[in-house]
């Protein structure tokens, strides 16, 4: 079963996100900041994909940064973004490899699309879309944490 982290800052919008993940056949955790979606990876190495939206309220761009910070411990998590405000080029550019992108609003089936395209690796030649869990992981993790 892929189990899927929804980071967002909106309780509605997180809530709405994790009943379509649900409704799609998804398992589903949740977490309001950056802070609360590192500590989740650290502690549910189960964790196969981080559904994140780019810009959480108190943190601009947080997601971008969230990505790239769990990529350090977890290299192999899966990413998907999103947001409802502009998405630019160089937002873009800081998208850690692999990952897709999906606008706001989105419906179940194109949420439930874009996450089997990304599970199955569709977007990334070099394999990079491969499953979440990674030897070390933990010991990552809490590296990461002690420095942050």
């Amino acid at each position: 079963m892929t189990l899927v982290l929804v980071t967002e800052d909106e309780p509605l919008v997180r809530f709405s996100a994790e009943e379509m993940l649900e409704e799609a056949g998804y398992e589903t955790v949740s977490a309001g900041s950056v802070a609360e979606a590192i500590g989740a990876l650290q502690h549910r190495p189960e964790i196969n994909v981080l559904f994140t939206d780019i810009e959480l309220l108190r943190e601009r761009e947080g997601g971008l940064r969230l990505a790239q910070d769990a990529r350090t411990f977890r290299p192999g998590l899966l990413v998907l973004y999103t947001t409802g405000g502009g998405l630019t080029d160089r937002m873009q550019t800081e998208f850690v490899v692999g990952s897709r992108f999906l606008a706001k609003p989105y419906t179940c089936a194109e949420i439930h699309e874009t996450l089997a395209t990304l599970l199955n690796g569709s977007n990334d030649a070099d394999g990079s879309a491969e499953s979440g869990n990674s030897e070390g992981g933990s010991e990552q993790a809490t590296a990461y944490a002690a420095k942050h």
